[in-house]
């Protein structure tokens, strides 16, 4: 399964690689296109459409495309003497369901690859029982076990404790049970129909020892979780389990582990397969997803900064802390390639006046860079958040302050 530290260390390669680089993004999901030979075709004719590709390249590409890949999409960075590619388990489709699979020569263009981490962030997932835990990573389409811890039962335990011969049976409706008493021992007993005796105090104790035993097993697993999220870099957790185990594990977890909790779900069988786990998780990651990315807009209409123009200037006065863009950065803008200082128009450049040579750039090289420069988030939108977006400039950005 693929990890951040992998991606990073892709990315690390690949600016390594000597300039002009190809990147490549190209959709190889057998379930919409089953002929490995139309993908390959189809690579090629990109490749001869496009300016400044050369031969050597262009078979290099071409060879990573060679036979049946294994996830839905593959992508590609490649210069003359080295080629490297990942193979992910997305489909890289715009809002309408097109294939937005791009193609670009010059700087490495991550912008697809930083999108699709946008919207596939890495989740660690925790199924929950009475007995058990399993937990799990989800990321950019795949899953896999981590780990499964089991309680120790305790002594004398059982699943279930017999009701004692002697424990009245609780009021049936309709039916009024104090009738069915003496007076005597209705004015002993009280006018409550259900009275405990000693089988349901051994019921009930026996319950208590159980969820006590069960507290110190999750605080157990919640140690090990909070451990987990550091060790892979994971800010983002899903709980699943039947209501009363899945909070009374919620309930044991450590505050940076319970801070990452994202939602509480319903179980999915008591050992749950990675399939129909995937399913659900990545459809409620979707639904997380939306909703934040609504709120940041909302957010940033209300009291943000809007427009190109003005978030690129307050991006590099270190005042932005989160920006929302498009999946699609295709705007022109214009940079110092002594200073990196950007603007949308050349003439906001030269009146810097800081020496250094200014070249035309694409808002989509320079922006993930911008924003890693600055400490900024760069947030991808789609649907009605993206529609929204556009009315406030198609950009915008929250402040520091």
């Amino acid at each position: 399964m693929i990890q951040k530290s992998d991606l990073m260390a892709l990315r690390e390669r690949v600016q390594q690689l000597d300039r002009p680089v190809l990147s490549l993004y190209a959709d190889v999901n057998p379930a919409r296109d089953p002929n490995a030979q139309a993908v390959h075709i189809r690579v090629k004719n990109t490749l001869k459409a496009a300016d400044g590709v050369s031969d050597a390249v262009a078979q290099k590409v071409l060879q990573a495309f060679q036979g049946r890949t294994q996830g839905h999409a593959r992508v590609v960075f490649a210069s003359p003497e080295r080629v490297e590619s990942i193979d992910l388990d997305l489909d890289f489709v715009d809002d309408a369901g097109r294939d937005r699979v791009t193609m670009q020569l010059g700087e490495p263009y991550f912008t697809p690859l930083l999108a699709a981490i946008d919207e596939h962030p890495p989740y660690v997932v925790a199924c929950a029982s009475r007995d058990a835990v399993h937990v799990f990573e989800v990321f950019l389409g795949q899953i896999e076990k981590l780990f499964s811890e089991t309680r120790e039962t305790i002594a004398d335990e059982q699943d279930d404790v017999e009701p004692s011969k002697d424990r009245r049976p609780a009021a049936v409706s309709g039916v009024n049970t104090t009738q069915a008493r003496s007076p005597s021992t209705a004015s002993n007993r009280g006018a409550n129909p259900h009275v405990a005796d000693r089988g349901d105090a051994s019921v009930q104790l026996a319950d208590e020892r159980i969820e006590h035993s069960q507290r110190l097993f999750y605080l157990s697993v919640g140690r090990k979780l909070q451990q987990l999220l550091g060790e892979r870099d994971i800010c983002h957790v899903l709980l699943l389990g039947p209501d009363r185990s899945a909070h009374l594990l919620l309930s044991a977890l450590p505050g940076p582990v319970a801070k990452c909790v994202e939602a509480v779900l319903p179980p999915v069988g008591a050992v749950p397969t990675e399939s129909a786990l995937l399913g659900l998780v990545q459809e409620k990651i979707k639904e997380i997803d939306r909703l934040k990315k609504d709120e940041l807009v909302s957010a940033i209409v209300e009291r943000g900064v809007t427009g190109l123009d003005d978030c690129l200037r307050a991006l590099q006065q270190n005042r932005l802390y989160r920006i929302a863009v498009p999946e699609d950065l295709s705007q022109r803008v214009f940079m110092n390639r002594h200073t990196e200082e950007v603007a949308s128009t050349e003439d906001e450049v030269r009146a810097s006046q800081a020496d250094g040579d200014i070249v035309e750039a694409e808002l989509g090289h320079v922006l993930p860079r911008l924003a890693e420069k600055w400490g900024a988030q760069l947030e991808f939108v789609r649907g009605d958040a993206r529609r929204r977006l556009d009315e406030i400039g198609g950009i915008g950005g929250l402040t520091r302050f």
